[in-house]
Formats: C-alpha cells, sequence, structure tokens
C-alpha cells in the first residue's frame, strides 16, 4: 500500500475486520475505494468511515460466491470509476463445522467465496482495461 494515492482499489469482505482496516488505510492514503460485504450493515459502516476521511467511496453489497453478482459488480466498479488499479480479495469465510459434520454444500461455498471469486472475475476485468 505504498503509493496509492489518486489510485483506485477494489476492497472485498470490507464490512468489518481486516477489511474495514484496509479500506480505511487506503482512504488514509487518498486512494479512491470500492467496498463489498456481504453484511449491508456493516458494510454502510465502513463506507461512511472512508467518506468520513474524504475518499471518494463506492459501496455494493456482494456475496463473492455468486459468480454472475461478481462478474456484474466488477463491471460496476469499472464503469464507477473508469479503472481498477488495486484488488483486495479479502472476502473470506470458513466452514464453521468439524470436518466430520460437514456437507458438500459446505465445501462448496467455501470455495466459492475464497477461491473462485479470487481467481474468476478480477483478473479478466483488469486485461480488459489494460
Amino acid at each position: 500500500m505504498s503509493s496509492v494515492r489518486g489510485k483506485v482499489a477494489v476492497v472485498t469482505g470490507a464490512g468489518s475486520g481486516i477489511g474495514r482496516a484496509v479500506a480505511l488505510e487506503l482512504a488514509r492514503r487518498e486512494a479512491s475505494i470500492a467496498v463489498s460485504d456481504v453484511d449491508p450493515i456493516g458494510l454502510w459502516e465502513t463506507a461512511d468511515q472512508v467518506a468520513a476521511l474524504g475518499a471518494r467511496v463506492h459501496q455494493q453489497l456482494l456475496d463473492v460466491s455468486d459468480a454472475v453478482a461478481f462478474e456484474t459488480y466488477a463491471h460496476t466498479v469499472a464503469e464507477h470509476f473508469g479503472v481498477v488499479h488495486q484488488i483486495y480479495n479479502n472476502a473470506g469465510i470458513g466452514a464453521g463445522r468439524a470436518f466430520l459434520d460437514s456437507e458438500l454444500r459446505d465445501y462448496q461455498l467455501v470455495l466459492g467465496v475464497n477461491l473462485w471469486a479470487s481467481t474468476d472475475i478480477w483478473p479478466n476485468r483488469i486485461t480488459a482495461r489494460m
């Protein structure tokens, strides 16, 4: 994050914790920021805090495990800011159950959020903009 002044950054999972901290630090360093999360209250709180620091902010509810929603989000952010310089794919989850109690859908959700969302959408969107 050394040189983000005037750049556009995307932060997924920005509704709390590390995602919120990253978004706030980017705002302090004068980046424009697109924030997303599945938690509407946390997302709006983060967006308000980012805006209070003087940064341009775009916020949108997003389930990164939904590939269609993620593609739409990538397009919306690119349209809103015109370009994306940096991506912080911070959204992540754990199964929340013991291995023996887990079901296939638990792993599909974990992989959808933690793996596929970070590999499928953004590289294609950035390449298309270069």
